[in-house]
C-alpha cells in the first residue's frame, strides 16, 4: 500500500529525539519534500535493553508523537531489522532519501554501512 504518489523523504529518528536543533531533521525539511518520521525498534537492541530503559525511550516516544501531531504530522513505528524495515517503508512512502544522525557504536556503524549500501542514506553529525 502506497501512503501517496508524491515523492517523501524519510527522518529515520535514532538517539536524537528533538524536533529543535537536529541536524537530519534540518536536512530532511529542507528537502522540500514530505518528511516522514520514523523510529525503529530495532529487535538486536531491544533484547539487550533493561524494562527501566525500554519504558523511558517508550515515553519519550510518545512525546515525539504529541509533538509532531501538534505540527499536524505523526511518528511511524516500526519494529524489526532496520534495513527491512526502511526498505518497506521507502517503497510505501516513495522515499527519495533516508536523513539520520550519526551513531558511532560498532553496531551501528555496521548497520549503517549495510543500509548505505542498499538505500540513499544521508548521515548528519549529532549532539548525542
Amino acid at each position: 500500500m502506497k501512503i501517496d504518489s508524491q515523492k517523501t523523504v524519510i527522518w529515520w529518528v535514532r538517539r536524537d529525539l528533538r524536533l529543535y536543533d537536529n541536524q537530519a531533521l534540518d536536512a530532511a525539511l529542507a528537502s522540500g519534500h514530505p518528511v516522514v518520521p520514523l523510529f525503529i525498534l530495532d529487535d538486536i537492541l531491544l533484547k539487550h535493553s533493561s524494562p527501566r530503559r525500554s519504558a523511558f525511550l517508550y515515553e519519550n516516544l510518545r512525546s515525539l508523537d504529541t509533538s509532531l501531531r501538534d505540527k499536524g504530522s505523526y511518528l511511524v513505528l516500526r519494529i524489526g531489522d532496520p534495513l527491512d524495515c526502511l526498505r518497506e517503508l521507502a517503497k510505501q512512502s516513495n522515499a527519495t532519501t533516508i536523513f539520520a544522525e550519526e551513531d558511532h557504536t560498532p553496531y551501528a556503524r555496521k548497520r549503517d554501512e549495510k543500509i548505505a549500501a542498499a538505500l540513499p542514506l544521508q548521515l548528519f553529525p549529532g549532539v548525542t
